[in-house]
């Protein structure tokens, strides 16, 4: 109905925008996103405007990658969350499902069993107790999506390391100060 561009000239339309960081996820963007309606809007440009650049990011970029990609190779959080990709991929690629009404529930119980697992990893690597059933964590999840308990941005994996990003920033452009 409507496109929208930036101030390069360049549209948002079907292609988004290129994050400069990235963090894993457990959408697939070629599935999700405008380039998977049938009725997209196609990418094009028109004539950018002029405009100043406050501040210059390039000569930072590489660094602020390095120390990004560092600190996620040992994050429980990412490690989780490539796992419960992985795991989700296996269940979503099963292309037959049973009809043996016995065979059905066991693939279930094994599916929910190394949900678990992975459940229970990443709560070890925390130090947090493990859980004994999915229906422990569905709970806690559905409270905090109904807005029934406080929301922890301390605890945010991807806000955290936003911040440890915007920390690097400042310490990398900070001017340096001569020492006597």
């Amino acid at each position: 109905m409507a496109k929208f561009y930036r101030i390069s000239g360049e549209s948002t339309q079907y292609r988004g925008t290129n994050p400069d960081l990235t963090y894993p996820s457990l959408h697939n963007k070629e599935e999700i996103g405008e380039r998977a309606l049938t009725n997209a809007l196609p990418w094009d440009t028109i004539t950018g405007t002029t405009y100043e650049s406050f501040n210059n990011l390039s000569p930072l970029m590489d660094i602020l990658r390095e120390r990004h990609e560092y600190r996620l190779q040992d994050n429980p959080d990412v490690k989780y969350l490539l796992a419960l990709s992985e795991h989700l991929d296996e269940v979503r690629s099963e292309t037959v499902i049973s009809l043996n009404e016995a065979l059905r529930r066991q693939e279930r119980d094994e599916i929910k069993q190394r949900r678990l697992e992975l459940e229970n990893s990443l709560r070890r690597d925390k130090r947090q107790e493990p859980i004994t059933e999915l229906s422990e964590l569905e709970s806690d999840t559905m409270s905090a999506a109904h807005g029934d308990e406080d929301e922890k941005p301390q605890e945010d994996p991807m806000l955290i390391e936003a911040a440890h990003i915007l920390l690097d920033y400042v310490e990398l452009s900070a001017p340096k100060i001569a020492q006597p």
